[in-house]
């Protein structure tokens, strides 16, 4: 605070907050006046940088992109510029970020974007743009429309190519309408009198021939096989060859596949192929021989018609009979895995069901 006698200033207030650079007093030395000019000419660049930045914030804000370079690709390659009701969101080009978000934390993934973007927003779930209905009043409002919407168009594109253009799932309208008037000849209560029998013979033949000559049971491997031999007999007839029956896994796989572009999906359509030439020769074999009463299914099938009262083709009916035993095996595997699990972590239930079984 000591005034300088060669600059001639009055004594100068410090507080601690400012940053202070000593300067010599020398005449060829900068001046306080130079020193003041360029922190002026600092604090004009960071304000124009500012400027710039808030600039760009406000750009971006009105695009909605976010300078989002995968976004605004997707966006451009979705053609979602001819849509002027689409929800917020993102979606980005393939889907990437989104789906792995989902992935590792759904909650979390459904919280945030519904305080981000609303109730109702689009995203990507396993690489495909989806919208989503993220609070009951939404999902609500969706179920007045939902009868509205094509089946086709909410299933993954995998799924839709694999469970073909004869797969009641990717069926609406009166087509729709003739399909399950087929099923109920082939699900129905009086069906069930012509699978007992067959349900019967295959239970004891597995637990008495099967299971007690092994001594063991690997319940996940065991109850598959027979699960998957099952419903063979019942459906076609015949329980195919090893490597045959087991394209049903593949096949399942390649229906929940992520992408066309994955090797599930590959074997998937290569399974298919397969099924679909042994379900189709048998079929044939058997309506060639005069045997179709002896197998109700396929005989029920051979009389079925479509919407329009023509009779399935011989492809239908196999790819059909593919469809009906995929549907009942991811059921029924699916419930007796769960059994064997809730068994194993209840031994005294566990324990009751063995003393059942073995006293019937």
């Amino acid at each position: 605070q000591t005034p300088s006698p060669r600059l001639g200033h009055a004594p100068l207030e410090f507080t601690s907050r400012m940053r202070v650079s000593v300067y010599s007093t020398s005449v060829h030395s900068t001046s306080s006046l130079g020193a003041y000019t360029a922190a002026a000419r600092d604090a004009l660049r960071h304000r124009r940088l500012a400027t710039v930045r808030r600039n760009k914030r406000e750009i971006s804000s009105k695009l909605n992109l976010d300078l989002d370079l995968g976004q605004v690709l997707g966006t451009v390659k979705r053609n979602e510029g001819l849509y002027d009701n689409l929800p917020p969101g993102k979606v980005g080009l393939f889907g990437l970020r989104e789906t792995f978000a989902y992935l590792n934390d759904p909650n979390k993934f459904i919280r945030t974007r519904v305080e981000k973007y609303g109730p109702v927003f689009k995203t990507a779930f396993f690489f495909k743009p989806a919208v989503v209905f993220g609070s009951p009043e939404a999902i609500r409002e969706f179920k007045e429309f939902e009868g509205d919407l094509p089946a086709d168009a909410a299933l993954p594109e995998t799924f839709r190519e694999l469970h073909t253009e004869y797969g009641a799932l990717r069926m609406s309208g009166e087509r729709h309408k003739a399909t399950r008037a087929n099923f109920g000849k082939v699900l129905g209560r009086s069906a069930l009198t012509h699978y007992t029998p067959i349900l019967a013979k295959l239970t004891r033949d597995f637990v008495k021939g099967e299971l007690l000559e092994k001594g063991t049971l690997q319940p996940g491997y065991d109850c598959r096989q027979f699960c998957l031999k099952t419903l063979f007999q019942l459906f076609l007839g015949t329980v195919p060859p090893q490597d045959i029956m087991e394209k049903m896994y593949s096949y399942n796989e390649g229906l929940l596949a992520l992408g066309k572009l994955s090797p599930e999906f590959t074997e998937g359509q290569k399974a298919l192929e397969d099924l679909q030439e042994f379900c189709l020769k048998h079929f044939r074999t058997v309506r060639a021989q005069g045997k179709l009463d002896d197998y109700f299914f396929l005989k029920q099938y051979s009389q079925a018609t479509d919407e329009n009262g023509n009779l399935f083709t011989d492809e239908r009916v196999a790819v059909t009979t593919i469809l009906m035993i995929w549907g009942a095996f991811i059921e029924a595997a699916a419930s007796m895995g769960h059994t064997t699990w809730l068994l194993m972590r209840n031994p005294e239930k566990a324990k009751k069901v063995r003393a059942e079984g073995r006293s019937s």
